[in-house]
């Protein structure tokens, strides 16, 4: 069966490591309407999660003393998928992480935020979208949504090569086809592991504070390029840009994981 959460308030317990949801095991399905939800994780999902609204919030944080910390949603299943058509999204850690299986992005708001302990140079602050393969091969397609981080580092981050932080350090992939993606001023956007990561960019908008960002012309599909007065992603990439398909917050998650493989063997 499928668990759904129509509205209501979730919480997990910082003391026991807790999400306020828990989606465990390959079979298992949940479907978030509404509602708010705070842990140490605001969700985790190892089966398929389908999240159309609501608001999550992790405020753990790997510096602080505990050493207990999360991103706010994470997918975290060799065979895990997660569409996310909509929601605010908010950790001090990170926002969305896909470390194993699938995960679509169609809308919503995601943010690494800084710890209220406010140690020195943002530590303890990462992604507000990280893709890396901690269990096997992993994907990912965002096709909106806004992305933004508070932190050092970068907004969003593709592959991890090191063993042991990034798992077993499998391969990962991001197709961006659309969003906004904003760091502070000097700290990149985009990061992109050598060995592992992946990104391609088809579409959208990239700010570093409120300037353009620069993006490694490696991520950007043949003949596109970052306009250096609006920072959106422009020029004609022909067939490699995909369809463009934009999906309903109603679409189901099979739907949409069709459309992204649909996205992937339309360039090849």
């Amino acid at each position: 069966g499928t668990l759904t959460i129509v509205n209501g308030t979730f919480k997990g317990s910082r003391s026991s490591n807790g999400s306020a949801i828990r989606n465990t095991g390959s079979g298992a399905k949940v479907h978030v309407i509404d509602g708010d939800f705070y842990g140490t994780g605001a969700l985790f999902n190892e089966g398929t999660a389908l999240i159309d609204g609501g608001r999550f919030m992790a405020d753990s944080c790997n510096t602080c003393a505990d050493g207990i910390y999360s991103y706010a949603l994470n997918s975290d299943g060799a065979a895990a998928k997660m569409t996310v058509n909509g929601g605010t999204v908010m950790g001090v850690h990170g926002g969305l992480a896909v470390a194993g299986g699938e995960a679509v992005v169609n809308g919503g708001t995601f943010k690494s935020v800084k710890c209220k302990q406010n140690h020195p140079n943002a530590s303890g602050t990462f992604y507000a979208l990280y893709v890396a393969g901690h269990v096997g091969e992993t994907s990912c397609v965002v096709n909106g949504g806004t992305f933004e981080t508070e932190g050092a580092i970068s907004a969003l981050h593709i592959g991890n090569d090191a063993v042991g932080d990034g798992g077993i350090a499998a391969n990962a992939t991001a197709r961006i086809n659309g969003g906004t993606f904003k760091s502070p001023a000097g700290v990149p956007v985009l990061i992109g592991a050598k060995k592992t990561g992946a990104p391609v960019i088809t579409a959208g908008t990239f700010l570093s504070g409120d300037k353009p960002a620069k993006i490694d012309a490696k991520y950007l599909a043949p003949g596109l390029e970052v306009d250096q007065t609006t920072g959106q992603v422009t020029g004609f990439c022909g067939t490699q840009c995909g369809i463009g398909h934009a999906l309903s917050s109603t679409a189901g998650s099979d739907e949409v994981f069709e459309y992204g493989q649909r996205s992937e063997e339309h360039t090849s």
